[in-house]
């Protein structure tokens, strides 16, 4: 059997003699097309918010699904639990562009992860999402993806302006702070304005309690470590400075995906950086689409980092 990934998502099986395609808008399943030499079908998929396959449409049958916290299923499909592909014969979930495996009758991975226990992937080499399937997923097979997303009770921030400021809870204690927005010469464009370094620091001070409990900081905005013709200093590095935090900003234009989640415990967020280039040749913007992640450190020049892009 071949598989093709996507955004560490499988959309084609390629089997000897059959082959199934995922049919997604972002991460969501919405069908699943079935060809055989002498068959073919499509089945349609009804998914909750968590994208947990839960009705299937085929011609023959409509089928249900419900499933226990860890994806137990008494009979998943070929996509099931929050839209991951599950394998029939080892009866897991190959998470993380395969990297490992997701068993949940074990309700735990089958390898310890390379990120344990020093990393991102925790002290609990083989645990999934920290115990707490409910309100996480772990779509890379290291860390879980949802953050908690901080907005003050008297919102100042413009957030349909395109600024969004949240803290990630990661594994041991750690606390990132994100920062997402547009970003232009090295200045975020915030309501379709440049706006200056100082009022931007000004709205992410305003957004969080308390800024200084933070380890570091994400800053997802284009040419955030590109140096600013007017001042040679770039935004990530004024940033660093101003917050004294380390951190991460990109050299080059940069894409994320941000999907909110209303969970009982309050509002969460799932956010991923596209890997490729999300534009199409000719498009305005394609050719510079090469960004870089840059590691900064307050008082210090930017300097290149071997960061892997989440």
């Amino acid at each position: 059997m071949l598989y093709f990934y996507r955004n560490n998502r499988i959309r084609t099986l390629l089997g000897l003699d059959s082959s199934q395609t995922i049919l997604r808008h972002n991460h969501l399943p919405l069908a699943v097309a079935t060809q055989r030499s002498d068959h073919q079908a499509t089945c349609l998929l009804g998914c909750d918010p968590q994208q947990s396959s839960l009705l299937r449409l085929a011609p023959e049958a409509i089928t249900t699904a419900s499933y226990l916290p860890y994806g137990y299923a008494l009979d998943p499909a070929t996509v099931a639990f929050h839209g991951e592909y599950f394998d029939p014969i080892s009866r897991s979930y190959p998470l993380g562009a395969g990297y490992r495996s997701l068993f949940p009758t074990l309700r735990r991975f089958s390898s310890p992860d390379n990120l344990s226990p020093f990393d991102r992937g925790g002290i609990n080499a083989y645990a999934f999402v920290s115990g707490d399937p409910i309100n996480f997923h772990d779509p890379s097979a290291h860390a879980r993806g949802l953050a908690h997303l901080h907005v003050p009770k008297n919102p100042k921030i413009p957030y349909d302006q395109g600024l969004n400021v949240f803290t990630d809870k990661r594994l041991l204690g750690k606390k990132t702070l994100y920062v997402i927005a547009h970003g232009s010469g090295s200045q975020a464009v915030i309501g379709g304005r440049k706006i200056a370094n100082s009022e931007l620091f000004s709205l992410v001070q305003k957004s969080v309690k308390n800024l200084q409990s933070h380890d570091d900081f994400f800053m997802n905005i284009c040419t955030s470590a590109d140096l600013n013709p007017s001042t040679g200093v770039s935004l990530g590095q004024d940033f660093a400075n101003h917050f004294n935090l380390e951190g991460t900003a990109f050299s080059g234009n940069v894409k994320g995906t941000l999907e909110l989640k209303t969970t009982e415990k309050g509002t969460a967020v799932k956010y991923e950086v596209e890997a490729k280039n999300y534009l199409r040749p000719g498009d305005p913007g394609y050719d510079r689409f090469n960004y870089k992640p840059i590691a900064i450190r307050p008082g210090v020049a930017a300097e290149a980092s071997s960061l892997r892009t989440l």
